[in-house]
């Protein structure tokens, strides 16, 4: 006999029944209390249940338009409206390919053939749908796709379409690819709103971005919940999202479908798509002027885990990361024959996890510097990185190790008359410690190395001078030196 639970429907059909009669925004509490209703919990707390199974829902069947409300994915999707302009081949043959027009505006596994177009007086537009194969090399090796192009060179021609003209779309059914197309003539764009509103669309992404608890949102998630987000979505069309990222230099939309920072670390895949589309990924050189070459970029550069151990270091714009690194293995007495390397931390906007007051980060992986001065990073110069007064960046030096530090720009000040930069201009007060074992023999002496095999813990650290060292390295013990 089936138990009553399995014969109850499981969240996702009760949320997909609630959301059918739903007609506007909600609340996250009004609807997850109709869940509840629906299909009674023997949870502690049936309604913080049902909230997390509405959070597991988004992009599936609905939109956060901010944290106490949601909308179904339908709704989300209705009457959304963007513009693509057509190429001088499309027009002059009077067609358009329907994948790439219509790119995650119609759900995923949409069969591209039975799509709908109604003009602005509600009548069908009559067109033609022809396919071709074709064998596309891809990352993972040649396939078959079949491509759909939509001929409509009557409509086109009814409407005098011109070169610099529109085709503004708008979503009247998702679900079954109803959409209305409009012609736009070149003379009628509002120019300056056209702008604001692309504006305004990139801001909204961008800012969904900065307040994820990751680094990335999902594509899938991302487009419904920016057009939920649009003021007068079905207002004047912004432009295609995909022209919006790629003319938007804060994010980029990687090989796996997602939604992300520019200037972030490319990931295995988006490496491999730059190798098979011959993009590459945007270059860390920028212009800079010769005053900025010649500024002194002052940086505290402490240790993460000791920060009371710390150096100033003084670095002109025009100097290198590779020089950045030759003076911190310098200053700090690392070993020479390790890789260095660098990140800038970018500053994110808090999102709701974060704790008040606290700074998050993003690291943008600035690449590496071998010991010959070598690497990806080395030949970036410092007023490259467009560095401000507070801001931050990340050195590690040795990878197996991890010798992590953090580096904050103090001041940007002009070069001193026959200076030699870069230089250590300070550095912390050292406390010095006596070698445990000359305490014993009644003297006091300078620890340079601490014995690691004989430190059981941090009260019983194992400090020893130049000479008592290495009694202990001919018993094959393991001393570091200290840094002061």
């Amino acid at each position: 006999m089936p138990r009553p639970q399995d014969l109850a429907p499981n969240y996702d059909q009760v949320i997909e029944s609630v959301l059918r009669d739903v007609s506007a925004p909600m609340s996250v509490l009004k609807l997850a209390q109709k869940i509840v209703a629906v299909r009674p919990s023997t949870s502690k707390d049936p309604i913080k249940a049902a909230e997390k199974k509405i959070k597991e829902a988004i992009g599936r069947q609905l939109v956060f338009i901010d944290s106490d409300t949601i909308t179904p994915l339908r709704l989300a999707w209705q009457g959304v409206r963007f513009r693509v302009d057509l190429s001088r081949e499309e027009v002059s043959k009077g067609f358009f390919d329907v994948a790439n027009m219509f790119s995650h505006y119609l759900p995923e596994g949409f069969n591209l053939a039975n799509f709908h177009l109604m003009d602005a007086n509600g009548e069908m537009i009559k067109f033609k749908i022809n396919t071709i194969k074709k064998n596309i090399k891809g990352i993972f090796g040649t396939s078959e796709q079949t491509f759909y192009y939509c001929h409509i060179p009557d409509w086109l021609h009814a409407c005098k379409f011109a070169q610099k003209d529109y085709l503004l779309f708008t979503i009247l059914d998702r679900e079954n690819g109803m959409l209305k197309m409009e012609h736009e003539p070149s003379k009628q764009i509002n120019t300056a709103l056209l702008e604001s509103r692309n504006q305004l669309l990139a801001n909204i992404f961008y800012e969904m971005l900065e307040s994820s608890s990751s680094e990335r949102l999902y594509l899938s998630q991302a487009l419904p919940t920016a057009y939920a987000r649009l003021p007068q979505k079905d207002g004047y069309p912004p432009y295609h999202w995909v022209i919006i990222m790629s003319s938007d230099e804060r994010m980029a939309v990687t090989g796996f479908g997602d939604i992300t920072y520019r200037d972030g670390k490319k990931s295995m895949l988006d490496s491999l798509v730059e190798e098979f589309d011959g993009t590459k990924r945007k270059s860390l050189k920028k212009s800079v002027s010769k005053e900025q070459k010649e500024q002194v970029y002052r940086f505290k550069a402490e240790l993460k885990h000791r920060p009371k151990i710390w150096r100033m270091i003084e670095i002109q714009g025009k100097d290198m990361l590779k020089d950045f690194n030759r003076i911190l293995v310098d200053v700090f007495d690392h070993d020479f024959d390790h890789l260095g390397g660098f990140w800038k931390l970018v500053p994110r906007a808090p999102h709701g996890g974060a704790k008040r007051g606290v700074t998050r980060y993003r690291e943008v992986d600035l690449g590496s510097v071998d010991p010959f001065g070598g690497g990806e990073a080395a030949d970036v110069t410092i007023a490259e990185l467009e560095l401000g007064v507070g801001s931050k960046m990340k050195y590690v030096f040795d990878f197996g190790d991890w010798i992590e530090h953090v580096l904050t720009l103090e001041a940007i000040e002009a070069s001193q008359p026959d200076a030699k930069y870069p230089r250590e201009a300070k550095r912390n007060t050292p406390k010095y410690t006596n070698c445990v074992e000359c305490l014993k023999k009644g003297r006091e002496t300078t620890a340079v190395y601490i014995c690691l095999t004989c430190t059981k813990n941090p009260d019983e650290e194992r400090l020893l001078c130049e000479e008592c060292v290495e009694n202990h390295e001919s018993k094959d013990h393991y001393v570091e030196k200290i840094l002061y």
